[in-house]
């Protein structure tokens, strides 16, 4: 009796009722939805913000690394030119192959074969006027002698240059026939140079690797922050917006079209083909978060 008279009185109180009822709907759905969104373009901020200071972070790193190692080359082809003048004027090894294969050394075969090439090219470069200053009236004996000569002797092949030089030079023999160059040597060993040198080096292989480890460390780090910003995508975006679309024709703007016809009493077809959109839209958001909340299970 009541409901009747409600009807009788006020027609729009069922289309009225199913939009408010959508509304609440949509608004709680797609608050949810929003505030998901906005965190999720938060965390993707903090990850651009966080791979941008990895990439900056394994750049400096890289290049640490790469100074080292090019010091570790430098003292690499310096202590094969030490060993590859020895064996070029006083054993006659000419050849890259030659000097590859009889110089002892950790880098290598392409670095010894690298390492070779630039030996050769300087003494192609550098021995023939070396041997001029050596002939002419200057006389040169030792680098000092070259570079007061004003022939520039790179540091790193100052060993090559001496021996040139001491090949140059006619041995000198006592009244008995004893080689005094042999006898006198024109060197001494530095023990405590030699010390600090081996010190020096097992510095820089214990830099090398303290820098690799970084340079691995930040590479993995760098992928997995890469792999979570590629992983941080909106699943289900579209199927909610779909959703809740589909709630606000049923409830919604289908109900205010029904309104606006201003019908003095609405018949039992028209309010059952109200009810039945709600109900169908309401059900379609409800299988629709069921299948979602199955596929995050499954997954």
């Amino acid at each position: 009796m009541v409901a009747v008279i409600l009807a009788a009185s006020d027609p729009e109180w069922l289309p009225s009722t199913i939009v408010q009822s959508s509304a609440a709907l949509v608004a709680i759905v797609g608050g949810l939805l929003v505030a998901r969104l906005v965190s999720m373009a938060s965390e993707r901020g903090g990850l651009v913000q966080r791979l941008a200071e990895l990439d900056d972070q394994l750049e400096t790193a890289r290049t640490h690394l790469h100074d080292l190692v090019t010091r570790r080359a430098g003292w690499d082809l310096g202590d094969f030119v030490d060993s590859a003048a020895d064996l070029y004027y006083e054993e006659g090894i000419t050849s890259v192959d030659a000097l590859v294969d009889r110089v002892p050394h950790g880098a290598t075969v392409e670095e010894r074969r690298q390492f070779a090439e630039v030996f050769l090219a300087w003494v192609a470069r550098n021995e023939p006027p070396i041997r001029e200053l050596h002939a002419g009236e200057a006389q040169t004996r030792s680098v000092d002698d070259l570079r007061a000569a004003g022939f520039e002797v790179d540091p790193m092949f100052e060993s090559v240059a001496e021996t040139l030089l001491r090949a140059l030079t006619p041995r000198r023999s006592s009244r008995l026939g004893i080689d005094l160059d042999m006898v006198i040597p024109s060197f001494t060993v530095d023990e405590a140079g030699r010390t600090v040198t081996l010190q020096r080096w097992d510095t820089l292989l214990r830099d090398i690797e303290a820098a690799e480890r970084r340079v691995a460390e930040l590479s993995h780090a760098h992928v997995q922050v890469q792999a979570r910003l590629s992983a941080l995508t909106p699943q289900g975006v579209t199927g909610t917006l779909v959703a809740l679309g589909g709630v606000v024709v049923a409830g919604i703007a289908f109900p205010i079209v029904v309104m606006a016809m201003r019908w003095p009493d609405l018949t039992a077809p028209w309010r059952w083909a109200l009810v039945g959109a709600f109900l169908i839209s309401v059900a379609g958001v409800g299988v629709y978060i069921y299948r979602l909340a199955q596929s995050l299970v499954s997954d």
